[in-house]
Parts: structure tokens; C-alpha cells; sequence
């Protein structure tokens, strides 16, 4: 009997454990398949890279768990699809949502620029109809010192233009020489007014 107790014990022990690590676990997965195939995904933690669309108003609160109080919606890109394609632009996930409490992780969202690539950290938390409502719960904003045009370039697959020069001191330099030049322009000697020639001097 003290060995059947210990051998269920051991075995609930090894079922937590087991169930722990697939909740902590994170499938690496791609946009597309996600919407492709919701059902595989859902209350699975997944990560993905996207490039953003921009902010959206898409809720379904009374068959999902995303309100617009709660939640900022969003969409994006799968960073796979070549946005050159007609169709492959138009395939964008528009059902993005992540708390708007979340701190940092809803700031870096509101900081995208759109074609930008991030990549996020999501659950598939609602179906609706055939689509997956995703919850994204980390983002890390990706290449992020370059400009929309950049962004823009890059997933049109076009030559990005060429970097400006950065000049962080340059206003500082300015400043600091802004006094030296009007102690300059006040050590130079003014020059002596010409004397004005009135219509009686010409005459003379």
C-alpha cells in the first residue's frame, strides 16, 4: 500500500511537472500557419516575427475576451511575405491585441513604424468564426535606428536610401562658437562713416 502511495505521488509529481513545462514552453511559429490553423495554437504560447501595419478597432467582446477598454488592437505582416505580391499585402493578421496596462510592451507597439519588423511573443486566446484572436504578450521592436522610408525600402524589397550623417554636438557646437564670433565681430574696429555729399558740395 505505502508503495502505491508512493508510486501515485511520484506519478502526479511527474504529470505537474509535465504540464508546467508545456505551459512555460514557447513554439517558434509563423504568422501565416497561425491563421491558417488556429486550432493548433490555441492557449499555446508561440513567438513570431511580423512587420507592422498599424493600430486597428477590431473587437468581438461577446465571443472573445478582447475589449477596447482593455486591449489596443493591432495588425501586422508575416515578415515571410513579400508585400510586392498583391495578395501576399493583403494578407495581413488584423486580430493583434495586447493589454494596454502592459506597460513597455504596448509602448514598443504605439512606437512601430508601419513595415517595421518586431517580434513578439503571442497566445491564441479566442476562435471566432474561423479566425484566431491573439494576445501578444512580449514585443521587441527590431531595427529600430532606421526611418519608415527605410522600413518602407527594405520590405518592397528596393535599396535602402543612404544613411544621413548623425551630428549629435553639432548644435552645441554652434553654441559654443556663437560667442566667440560676436566677441569677434565686437573687437573689429568699426569702420568711419562715409561722409554724406549734399546737393551743395556736388554743385561745388
Amino acid at each position: 500500500m505505502r508503495h502505491s502511495c508512493l508510486f501515485g505521488l511520484l506519478l502526479a509529481t511527474t504529470f505537474c511537472t509535465g504540464a508546467a513545462a508545456r505551459d512555460d514552453a514557447v513554439v517558434c511559429a509563423n504568422l501565416n500557419d497561425v491563421m491558417a490553423q488556429p486550432g493548433a495554437y490555441l492557449k499555446t504560447k508561440f513567438q513570431f516575427e511580423a512587420r507592422y501595419v498599424g493600430l486597428g478597432e477590431i473587437y468581438q467582446p461577446f465571443f472573445t475576451v478582447f475589449d477596447e477598454f482593455v486591449h489596443a488592437n493591432f495588425a501586422a505582416w508575416d515578415v515571410r511575405n513579400d508585400l510586392r505580391a498583391p495578395d501576399q499585402y493583403a494578407q495581413k493578421c488584423s486580430l493583434l491585441y495586447i493589454a494596454r496596462r502592459s506597460g513597455k510592451q504596448v509602448e514598443s507597439v504605439f512606437g512601430l513604424k508601419k513595415y517595421q519588423r518586431f517580434r513578439a511573443t503571442a497566445v491564441v486566446q479566442s476562435i471566432f468564426a474561423g479566425h484566431a484572436f491573439i494576445e501578444v504578450i512580449d514585443v521587441v521592436p527590431l531595427d529600430t535606428h532606421y526611418s519608415a522610408e527605410h522600413h518602407q525600402r527594405v520590405a518592397f524589397g528596393q535599396t535602402p536610401p543612404p544613411k544621413k550623417p548623425w551630428r549629435p554636438w553639432s548644435s552645441c557646437s554652434a553654441r559654443a562658437q556663437a560667442p566667440a564670433r560676436e566677441q569677434a565681430v565686437a573687437a573689429t574696429p568699426a569702420a568711419a562713416p562715409r561722409p554724406e555729399r549734399t546737393a551743395l558740395a556736388r554743385a561745388d
